[in-house]
């Protein structure tokens, strides 16, 4: 559906197929492939008023002063969060559960057990709450699934998908330098192209072979892995040197 429910407007993202966090150059080529077919139908009496709905909507979309005029007059309601809100929400809260949890953990063992427990105790704390607050998220919920990934709309097709997938895999890449999120971002462009192109498979049955251009799971989770044992070394360090100087301050009391 081109136009919107609530005002009747040309939905311009609808027309393009595309989600309102759509990058411009991915809806360029999708705007392309779309008058393609457009153009295959021309016996169609409603083709010339779709390729004016595709030209009106890609015009919109390059030019940033339209489009943020439209989106200001199309945004959702006030209040409305998004998953993605909701989920880093979440996480942020359980990073903070953690941390008092450890500093809980850490009080009691200090004054209740030896130097070595204590430093366990603040290293297992301190992974904890590392993990939750850096590692990636694997699950895509109801209204961000893998095709809002790939900025596309639910019901695009396996050639949309393979276009958003290489379109937004290049994109990433020439921000390799500037972005440091742009690895875990090449991660979940990964996953989200490979759980779209097993749902578009079961919509007509049989799994096609993946049309891989960017796959950088495996280096980034070694990276992760390395960067997780070396805080780990870190944390216990340190938490070693406070256990014993906890211990040793307890000791000199004591004797005194």
């Amino acid at each position: 559906m081109s136009r919107r429910e609530d005002t009747g407007a040309l939905d311009i993202y609808a027309v393009l197929g595309v989600t309102p966090d759509v990058m411009p150059a991915l809806a360029q080529k999708l705007y392309w492939l779309k008058v393609e077919r457009e153009q295959l139908a021309l016996d169609e009496p409603e083709t010339a008023r779709r390729i004016s709905e595709l030209n009106d909507a890609l015009a919109t979309v390059l030019d940033s002063d339209r489009r943020a005029a439209y989106d200001r007059d199309h945004r959702k309601p006030a209040g409305a969060a998004r998953p993605a809100d909701n989920y880093r929400r979440r996480r942020v809260g359980a990073a903070l559960g953690m941390m008092l949890l450890t500093i809980a953990a850490t009080l009691f063992t200090a004054f209740n057990a030896g130097p070595f427990l204590l430093a366990v105790t603040v290293t297992a704390g301190m992974l904890a709450v590392i993990a939750v607050v850096s590692w990636p998220r694997r699950g895509w919920t109801k209204d961000a699934g893998p095709f809002a990934a790939l900025q596309l709309s639910a019901d695009a097709g396996r050639t949309e998908v393979d276009l958003a997938y290489e379109t937004l895999g290049h994109e990433f890449l020439r921000r390799l330098k500037s972005d440091a999120k742009v690895i875990a971002r090449l991660e979940r462009l990964d996953r989200a192209y490979t759980d779209a192109v097993r749902i578009i498979a079961t919509r007509g049955g049989g799994m096609p072979a993946l049309r891989r251009h960017v796959v950088l799971r495996a280096a980034s989770r070694t990276a992760r892995a390395l960067w997780v044992a070396l805080s780990a070394l870190i944390n216990f360090l340190g938490a070693a040197a406070l256990a014993l100087l906890l211990w040793v301050t307890r000791a000199a009391a004591w004797l005194a």
